[in-house]
């Protein structure tokens, strides 16, 4: 009888033991699982997201920049220095880049240079004033003239919106 008993306590305990090591496999598997799939739906929801290149060497936009990041559609760059190689490196997978133009325009080369690269990118150059320097070299090219005297931050973000 004794046999019997130490057989059938054997059994069970190398059960537990097998049952305890099987639910630890198991939670690990699900935690790997649930690991793969949320990194697999970051990068899902990333590349779903609008990137917008912000060229801006007088922070005039850094309001529009706060106001598109609260936004969970977009996915912000903000440069604030403003050098084409800059520029057109951050530009390469961008859907929207906005120029703001200075007094001396030197944001047309940029657009130009954009419109080059890449001709179905959507740009906007804001200007101070209306300007024929601007309206006849950036027309050519299908950029968006923005003038900055008569357009609020709301404003923006509905031609931004538009454009896109």
């Amino acid at each position: 009888m004794t046999g019997t008993k130490s057989f059938f306590t054997n059994k069970y305990e190398q059960l537990n033991v097998g049952v305890c090591a099987m639910s630890t496999q198991a939670i690990l598997t699900i935690f790997v699982a649930i690991l793969v799939v949320g990194c697999l739906w970051g990068f899902i929801m990333r590349g779903t997201k609008k990137k917008i290149v912000i060229a801006d060497n007088a922070c005039y936009l850094s309001g529009i920049n706060n106001a598109l990041e609260r936004n969970r559609k977009y996915r912000v760059v903000f440069e604030p220095n403003m050098s084409d190689a800059r520029v057109l490196k951050l530009s390469w997978n961008a859907n929207l880049v906005v120029v703001n133009g200075d007094k001396d325009h030197s944001g047309i080369a940029i657009c130009l240079e954009l419109k080059r690269r890449s001709p179905s990118l959507a740009v906007i150059y804001m200007t101070l004033k209306r300007d024929d320097l601007v309206d006849r070299q950036l027309q050519d090219v299908d950029c968006f003239i923005v003038y900055k005297i008569n357009t609020k931050a709301d404003d923006l973000l509905s031609i931004i919106e538009d454009v896109l």
